[in-house]
């Protein structure tokens, strides 16, 4: 006879192990998703759909069925069939080792050392698996033939004694090997648990009787798998993000409004392609702090099953549609940038009449690509809000936005390679050189080339991988804002607008203050002269009325003692 092997729920020849093992896997990888089948104790082996178009219908999860693998399938997105795949063939090569490792069996092992337990279907169907006298869980149901994992757990000491061991088993994710009673095993974290962290380990603790620790209230064997998902630190990349396009937003709008506030400024060719990079970083600043908070943030507080993605709304996909959209015109936008600087040297007595085109580019044919990549979305992979990867479709958003990289690296290597071939008139000068480098490397964030620092990103296995998604947050996300600073609170022409507005401005409340001073000096001269034609001689009384009346007519007429018409008639 075959040799058994075990899983947390029994222990059972390879054969059955195997469809169970897999049919398990489907279960415990999308129990949180509304799966479209589900296995039913005892016949765990097979996958009943839950859909009401085919209620009934059974399919048995041989992974080595082509017919039977893409009926599951079919109701998967293939990555979740790739990580379904991978968890029979995990399990079935857990299988091979426990059938070529188990542990010899002493003549001393009691009542149940080895001793095979047959199973038979009965008359009604017992609701689930219960435990043997040891604790091992037995499936009832199905003419299977079951083993008891007593067998496994005694290993020679050398001294005539025996050492107690926990059997190697399937958990329904992992397999652990034969431990020893009182320790813990580890393994590290299955890929194909969904955001899970190959680098973090999972652990499954052997009590001192030699038996996997229980659940109390279940009775069933658990494996502590809390640090294969590491969600903290995902919600340190969501506050990253969020944090770095707030800080954008508060540096950017200022921006805008300060190169729109100067007529010399906005007429300019120049600031008027900057203002439009400014609103398509204001543009995808906005959008992907809606997508974090609405979106992001819900798969992270919520079961899969309740979140807005699964859910699948319209609105959902609508936001995503605009995060690639306000994307690719960013992309763009730093294209526009690079190309009119390198046009603007290379052809420095052909300045162009007009921009008008790069709003077409920049704006316009953005969209075509999007428009592209909706359709063949909505035919082919419309669920799950459209943020699950669909393979090469995605190039046809990637490619234009990595080309409006390299070739403003082309551009960026050719205004340098100007700026060099000038300044060998003078080679005695370093300076010279320090400011070309110093021109040119401002330029990096202005056409994106800083991204080429996360162009690679390591393996999902490495310690370094939560690193990278930390540090590739912020570079994507405070782009904006490095532009801002750079481009306008650097800008000698733009500090140069707003400290003459600043000197006007305390220009006009000195002139206001002394506009006031003189105001308050007449009506002081006006109201001794009433006194004096009050108490004095006729003759007074008839100069005071004649100051009355003259101190009116230069208030009226924007003159007066002040001198600033302007400022005093204000005052009238």
């Amino acid at each position: 006879m075959e040799l058994p092997c075990r899983d947390r729920l029994g222990v059972f020849n390879a054969t059955f192990f195997r469809l169970w093992s897999c049919s398990m896997c489907y279960t415990y990888l999308f129990q949180d998703s509304n799966p479209a089948f589900f296995s039913r104790l005892p016949h765990g082996h097979q996958l009943l759909s839950t859909q009401s178009t085919s209620p009934g219908f059974v399919v048995s999860p041989d992974i080595d069925n082509v017919v039977a693998v893409g009926t599951i399938c079919l109701t998967l997105e293939d990555e979740d069939c790739e990580r379904w795949k991978r968890c029979c063939r995990a399990a079935e090569l857990c299988c091979q080792e426990q059938r070529m490792t188990s542990l010899p069996v002493p003549s001393s092992a009691g009542p149940a050392g080895g001793e095979q337990v047959h199973v038979k279907a009965g008359d009604g169907a017992v609701p689930g698996p219960s435990p043997d006298s040891e604790g091992v869980y037995v499936v009832h149901g199905g003419d299977t033939t079951l083993s008891s994992s007593l067998a496994s757990r005694y290993r020679p000491d050398g001294k005539g004694g025996f050492h107690v061991y926990c059997p190697h088993t399937w958990d329904g994710f992992g397999c652990f090997q034969d431990t020893l009673a009182g320790h813990t095993a580890s393994i590290s974290c299955p890929t194909y648990i969904d955001h899970s962290d190959p680098s973090a380990r999972a652990y499954k603790r052997c009590t001192e009787n030699g038996t996997w620790w229980q659940v109390e209230n279940t009775l069933q064997e658990w494996t502590d798998y809390t640090a294969c998902v590491r969600i903290e630190d995902f919600r340190t990349v969501h506050y990253v993000a969020v944090t770095c396009n707030v800080i954008s937003l508060l540096l950017l709008v200022p921006s805008c409004a300060i190169f729109l506030s100067y007529r010399k400024l906005r007429s300019q060719h120049r600031i008027q392609i900057h203002l439009h990079l400014f609103i398509s970083f204001i543009v995808t600043n906005i959008v992907w702090i809606l997508w974090q908070n609405l979106i992001y943030n819900d798969r992270l507080h919520n079961q899969d099953r309740d979140t807005i993605i699964r859910k699948d709304m319209v609105g959902c996909k609508v936001l995503y549609v605009l995060t690639r959209y306000s994307l690719m015109s960013n992309f763009c936008w730093m294209f526009l940038e690079g190309f009119h600087l390198h046009r603007l040297i290379v052809r420095a007595f052909e300045t162009p009449k007009s921009i008008l085109p790069y709003y077409i580019v920049g704006w316009g044919c953005t969209w075509v690509p999007v428009i592209v990549y909706v359709i063949i979305r909505a035919v082919r992979k419309d669920s799950g809000c459209w943020v699950r990867n669909i393979k090469g479709f995605e190039w046809i958003l990637y490619i234009p936005n990595l080309l409006c990289i390299f070739v403003n690296l082309v551009f960026l290597l050719s205004i340098l390679r100007i700026l060099l071939m000038q300044l060998q008139s003078h080679p005695n000068e370093p300076s010279n050189y320090r400011r070309a480098l110093k021109a040119t490397a401002v330029l990096v964030p202005l056409f994106g080339l800083h991204l080429f620092l996360i162009i690679y990103s390591p393996p999902i296995t490495s310690q370094a991988a939560n690193i990278y998604e930390i540090f590739a947050a912020f570079i994507k996300n405070s782009q904006g804002a490095i532009v801002a600073i750079i481009f306008c609170f650097m800008n000698k022409e733009v500090l140069s607008h707003l400290k003459e507005s600043k000197r006007r401005y305390h220009g006009c409340l000195a002139g206001k203050d002394n506009d006031m001073k003189g105001l308050s000096t007449n009506t002081y001269v006006m109201t001794e002269r009433q006194g004096q034609g009050r108490y004095g001689t006729e003759g007074g009384t008839q100069d005071s009325k004649r100051g009355k009346s003259v101190l009116l007519t230069a208030k009226l007429n924007g003159s007066g003692p002040s001198g600033n018409g302007s400022t005093v008639s204000s005052f009238v």
